[in-house]
């Protein structure tokens, strides 16, 4: 479960300035204003991204120095479980979880912008947060076998990638790769769906 906790670490940690850097700036009328600047929308909305994946990463970044120092003080042995997160993991897990962060990002921003109030975004980001849940499970229950078509899918191939590199085991490059580009894919989609909302005059008209 430690790749859920670390997928969920990086949800949670720029959801809450995803909700209000949209959904929060259209309820307190101040969204309206910032989009009436002369800057162009999509530089509004690649700053709102930025801003909430800084966000996103830090607390990802925390989740794992916390587990890499708190694996050292679990009574492992007594537990007949075996738990080693050194930095070389960490170092390799940040970038495998990166295009991963930005996808989350985007999706977190263009569900806020559909949202008519913060409330309403708060809802529905929190039944995102279910998402990484379905692949940690069955990963957690069924012994699936790792297959290169499963790196080709968003939140299954990040945590397959995790468990390998918890385990020692060694990685293809064509799989990291894989699991990037189509990481990196969804994310372009996803930015350009936040992109064309962006550019509706609706975005800035509260509920």
């Amino acid at each position: 479960m430690l790749p859920y906790f670390l997928i969920l670490s990086a949800v949670i940690g720029g959801m809450w300035l995803a909700i209000d850097s949209t959904a929060g700036e259209r309820e307190r009328a101040s969204l309206e204003p910032l989009l009436i600047n002369p800057v162009a929308r999509d530089r509004i909305l690649a700053g709102k991204i930025l801003a909430t994946g800084a966000f996103s990463l830090s607390s990802l970044s925390l989740g794992l120095v916390a587990f890499m120092v708190a694996g050292r003080f679990l009574p492992t042995n007594e537990l007949g479980v075996s738990f080693s997160l050194s930095p070389a993991v960490v170092a390799a897990i940040l970038p495998v979880m990166a295009p991963l962060v930005l996808l989350i990002v985007i999706a977190q921003i263009l569900v806020t912008a559909f949202s008519r109030s913060a409330r309403e975004a708060q809802t529905l980001l929190g039944l995102l947060q279910l998402l990484p849940v379905i692949p940690s499970v069955v990963l957690s229950i069924l012994p699936i076998k790792s297959q290169l078509w499963m790196y080709a899918v968003p939140l299954l191939g990040q945590q397959l990638t995790i468990m390998r590199l918890l385990r020692g085991e060694s990685i293809s490059v064509i799989e990291v790769t894989l699991c990037a580009l189509v990481t990196m894919l969804g994310a372009a989609v996803a930015f350009w769906a936040a992109r064309r909302n962006y550019e509706s005059e609706r975005l800035a008209i509260s509920a």
